[in-house]
């Protein structure tokens, strides 16, 4: 049992977004070192054990957080949960439209997130276009969300000129629901003819994951990364592939925004909200459309916007109880 006033659970977040939020949360605690908060679940898997040791943990704290989407049941005090899988709160019929068939794991925890999400006093989902998703679902945890852009640092070098400019990187992590198998080999199609230099994408993965663009001469696979690793090939490129259209938040649209790099990606809401002046729109299955935002993303390179996205502010007001009143993202404000 711990004496912190607010315990933090990170648990599951090995990689992908869950890990480049955990490396933002990790700097701010150095920097700042808060006091009385205790971090826990760092490198370990999500399980029910876990979840069962971790109420024992926080149960006097009075303050408990939950970065996996799995809130705490703990009635006392004040519980905080960030819903960040898209996939718990999707409908058969967005299932069907991408043609994804859940894991047992994802189906065993789904009923549970939207169950403990019910305890919560806070949730805190990272774009409108989640926060619509949950309450489709659960219209009940309506008066419990509030939006909040996930953080990201500003590095030094953002808004530099790349190094390779005909480089476009695509950060992401090969997953069915993701279909890249269709994404890349549109991308290659509608690339193929542009004048200058070949354009080349970067991708983060092995060729066994992606066999149908495994021998293409203008696929480079680097393996996969670490967000940290990641950053250096995001200084690199000239522009960002991001293809992806059902997810929660889409760390590669607020990356691109704060580094000062243009972002290819489907002419969505919820891309225009993160992504900002960063985004270069394409309508999805229109190959003049997307060979249009390839054309125009590798143009020039967008100032940085960090504004949105500054990591002590986002982790003040989290600390502080995730207060819905006159912090509430306003996404016409943040994207103009």
């Amino acid at each position: 049992m711990t004496r912190s006033s607010t315990v933090i659970d990170s648990a599951g977040a090995i990689g992908g977004g869950s890990a480049r939020f955990l490396r933002e949360l990790k700097r701010f605690l150095v920097q700042e070192q808060p006091e009385d908060v205790m971090l826990l679940g760092d490198d370990r898997q999500l399980s029910p054990g876990w979840l069962l040791r971790r109420e024992a943990i926080a149960a006097s704290a009075a303050q408990r957080i939950s970065l996996n989407n799995v809130g705490f049941a703990m009635p006392r005090g004040h519980n905080i949960t960030l819903l960040r899988n898209i996939l718990q709160f999707a409908t058969q019929q967005d299932m069907d439209q991408l043609g994804f068939s859940p894991s047992r794991r994802l189906r065993l925890q789904t009923p549970v997130v939207r169950t403990l999400a019910k305890a919560s006093d806070v949730l805190v989902v990272p774009c409108t276009r989640m926060a619509d998703q949950v309450r489709r679902i659960s219209p009940a945890l309506d008066r419990k969300l509030t939006v909040r852009f996930h953080p990201v640092a500003k590095p030094s070098w953002a808004g530099e000129a790349p190094e390779q400019p005909r480089d476009v990187l695509v950060p992401i992590v090969p997953q069915p629901y993701k279909n890249l198998d269709q994404h890349l080999p549109e991308f290659l199609n509608a690339t193929d003819e542009i004048d200058g230099e070949p354009i080349r994408l970067i991708v983060p993965s092995t060729p066994d994951a992606l066999s149908v663009v495994a021998g293409h001469p203008r696929v480079v696979f680097i393996g996969p990364q670490t967000s940290s690793q990641l950053e250096t090939w995001w200084r690199r490129c000239g522009a960002v592939f991001f293809p992806v259209a059902f997810e929660s938040f889409g760390y590669a649209l607020a990356e691109s925004r704060v580094y000062g790099r243009a972002v290819i990606a489907q002419d969505t809401a919820q891309n225009h909200e993160i992504a900002g002046r960063a985004l270069r729109p394409y309508r999805r299955g229109d190959t003049a459309s997307l060979k249009t935002a390839v054309t125009e993303a590798l143009q020039r390179v967008p100032d940085p916007d960090a504004g949105p996205f500054d990591p002590t502010n986002y982790f003040q007001w989290l600390l502080n109880g995730a207060e819905a009143a006159g912090q509430q993202m306003n996404s016409k404000e943040t994207s103009e």
